[in-house]
């Protein structure tokens, strides 16, 4: 089983670090926003659209922009965590890891 750290040095996603900008989507609506999520250097790589536009729609964006972030330090954490001997990984944090690198989650 690769370690949490192997699995951010191998990662199959656009490296980090993404970024948003909104688009307005006036064939959608006046009201409607599509917040284009891109990369420098590799253009666009997710949209959120929101229909109105709103904080919710910010908010979305936002979280799927620091993705590929939060999978990085949650894999430093899990590292640092394993190197205490009286500390373990809950599964569910195990699981999450596998859910974001397609893998298959360990078992408990």
């Amino acid at each position: 089983m690769a370690t949490a750290e192997n699995k951010v040095a191998n990662t199959k996603h656009t490296p980090r670090p993404w970024t948003i900008g909104g688009l307005q989507a006036p064939e959608f609506g006046p009201d409607d926003l599509l917040i284009e999520i891109r990369v420098e250097g590799y253009g666009p790589v997710a949209y959120v659209d929101g229909t109105p536009q709103g904080e919710e729609t910010t908010a979305n964006a936002r979280l799927i922009a620091a993705a590929p972030e939060l999978l990085a330090q949650i894999c430093a954490l899990v590292v640092q965590i394993e190197t205490i001997p009286e500390l373990r990984v809950p599964p569910s944090v195990r699981a999450v890891i596998a859910k974001a690198t397609g893998e298959d989650a360990p078992p408990a």
